[in-house]
């Protein structure tokens, strides 16, 4: 499966040893601002630079059926992180849903998303430097192949 023509195999996937709470609060509807203060907790267990998977008691529309787009706010390895992305699928999983959400997100944002999942990386594997060091320059050529106009995200 791809995302806007980009391989979804070249996606650098980090599933969290420990999920992260966050908050999630609507941002667009219809592609306009929702002045809203409201959030509800979920539960992110996967980041990657195009997306993450989310746990929520909320049972959330899909993408191609309601026009709207999500914020979520988070700490990873203190450091704040808000992201913006749209419901892609959903799993209704005992009483929770989990939820593939696809990120809107710069390019520079993108980068400094792909920094701090490999500092997250080195965090939990220290020992597999190596590891952490292809990780670092597949993420770069990802960046570079993507900024370039390979592929359109």
């Amino acid at each position: 499966m791809s995302i806007s023509g980009f391989p979804h195999h070249l996606s650098l996937r980090l599933t969290l040893k420990r999920p992260v709470l966050a908050s999630m609060g609507v941002e667009l509807v219809n592609q306009k601002p929702v002045n809203s203060s409201l959030t509800c907790p979920v539960i992110v267990t996967s980041v990657s630079p195009y997306g993450l998977y989310m746990f929520s008691h909320l049972d959330l529309p899909l993408q191609h059926e309601r026009d709207y787009v999500l914020r979520f706010n988070f700490r990873l390895h203190e450091q704040e992180i808000i992201l913006f992305g749209r419901v892609v699928w959903c799993d209704p999983d005992q009483h929770l849903f989990r939820y593939g959400i696809r990120l809107q997100i710069m390019s520079e944002e993108r980068s400094r998303l792909l920094r701090l999942l490999n500092d997250e990386l080195v965090r939990m594997m220290p020992t597999q430097k190596g590891i952490h060091e292809m990780y670092q320059r597949v993420s770069d050529q990802v960046l570079r192949t993507t900024s370039e106009g390979i592929w359109k995200i």
